[in-house]
């Protein structure tokens, strides 16, 4: 299932595919194989590999939550673009959040309504077929999915 848009060429589609995904578990990332398809507008098909990582980025953002009654105290009128509206407040001192935008390998990995998370059903599914296929020992050999 490609990403598709018209092409230069009138009745012809350009197309990002995924056409590999690597989830590194402990450190966080998502690799992504990608093939760029494209017709140029000589009409000549061109091909490009690609590849991306997903990671949570730390970008912080201040605190939504942050109000009058707030440890320091948002002080009225307050912008942030604005440093004469920060009552004499520094960056340190202003309350932040991580900016939850950012978190793609934390969104992609979280939990589904059920509570099971991706890596846990992707996890249990290649489990199930790796000794279902005979790839490594299964049930029979006392293994089972924890």
């Amino acid at each position: 299932m490609p990403l598709v848009k018209n092409s230069l060429i009138s009745g012809a589609k350009d197309s990002i595919e995924i056409i590999s995904i690597q989830i590194d578990i402990d450190q966080k990332h998502i690799h992504v194989g990608l093939r760029l398809a494209v017709i140029d507008s000589n009409g000549i098909p061109r091909t490009q590999l690609l590849n991306a990582s997903l990671i949570d980025e730390n970008r912080q953002i201040i605190d939504q939550a942050w109000g009058a009654n707030s440890t320091p105290p948002k002080p009225a009128g307050f912008l942030e673009s604005d440093q004469s509206t920060w009552n004499g407040l520094t960056w340190p001192q202003i309350p932040k959040i991580v900016d939850p935008a950012g978190q793609y390998f934390s969104t992609l990995a979280g939990s589904d309504p059920a509570g099971t998370t991706i890596y846990g059903r992707l996890k249990n599914g290649l489990y199930t077929a790796l000794m279902s296929s005979g790839k490594i020992p299964g049930s029979v050999d006392g293994w089972s999915i924890q």
